[in-house]
């Protein structure tokens, strides 16, 4: 039976072995506008055991005071993961798909809730939880694999984006993409690298939505000559309607 990916994620986070990876930081953008950053750690070896392999990878965001464009109640964290090969216990047959899927074991008796957003988040790096919702400022992952599934590469590729929670609409403020990959005798990281918005980016996600949390999709940043209706009355909105809305969430662990 294979390892669930996230067994006991809260304590093996803080299980890292020798060697992280560099920091990332990236500005996070609206309307051509620098908004605010993100910020990672990881991703780095894990201590999992030794017949399993895997990484921890956290990240935080900061909107910068008066950036006009968006409010920090409409942030959420968006994550999208692949497999290599077919994984029990996640889609059959093999496709990428929003992490985590409603009813998806996180660990602890706890299972992803009906919200596409990355559920294992809390306000500070030590504060994490499997019932975070994806609206706070740190998220953190600590996905592990058996050596048995050997070769496995696991690809994540995790958003900030703002939302409008009536229009169920989410626009790309920016992101990373990490992994690791298991080979016969452990596992390897593959370091985080920036994301672009764009045309293929937003089609890789709106597939996996509309699989996983039915209509639900990314839409256009607005700018330039090229400015795109439906991301400015998205912008309109946040703007507008600063933190009334927040959609739906699980209550805290």
């Amino acid at each position: 039976m294979p390892l669930p990916l996230r067994t006991l994620l809260c304590l093996a986070l803080v299980l890292v072995l020798p060697g992280t990876a560099p920091a990332l930081s990236l500005e996070l953008r609206a309307a051509e506008v620098v908004v605010g950053t993100l910020s990672t750690e990881g991703p780095n070896l894990a201590a999992v055991g030794g017949s399993a392999g895997g990484v921890n990878f956290w990240a935080t965001r900061a909107l910068h005071p008066g950036n006009g464009r968006v409010e920090e109640s409409d942030l959420r964290w968006l994550q999208r993961v692949t497999f290599s090969k077919a994984v029990e216990g996640f889609p059959s047959p093999n496709r990428p798909f929003i992490d985590p899927r409603t009813g998806q074991a996180l660990g602890g008796g706890v299972s992803g809730d009906a919200e596409p957003w990355y559920d294992v988040s809390g306000p500070s790096r030590n504060t994490l939880s499997l019932r975070g919702g994806g609206d706070d400022a740190w998220v953190g992952d600590g996905p592990a694999a058996p050596l048995s599934l050997a070769p496995l590469a696991f690809t994540a590729e995790t958003l900030v984006v703002a939302i409008d929670a009536l229009a169920r609409r989410a626009l790309v403020l920016g992101g990373v993409r990490w992994g690791f990959v298991i080979g016969p005798t452990g596992a390897t990281a593959v370091p985080a690298e920036a994301l672009v918005d764009g045309p293929g980016l937003r089609a890789d996600f709106d597939a996996a939505l509309a699989l996983d949390f039915p209509g639900w999709r990314l839409v256009p940043e607005p700018g330039g000559a090229a400015l795109v209706a439906l991301g400015l009355a998205l912008l309109g909105a946040i703007s507008g309607r600063g933190g009334a809305a927040r959609g739906n969430r699980s209550p805290r662990g």
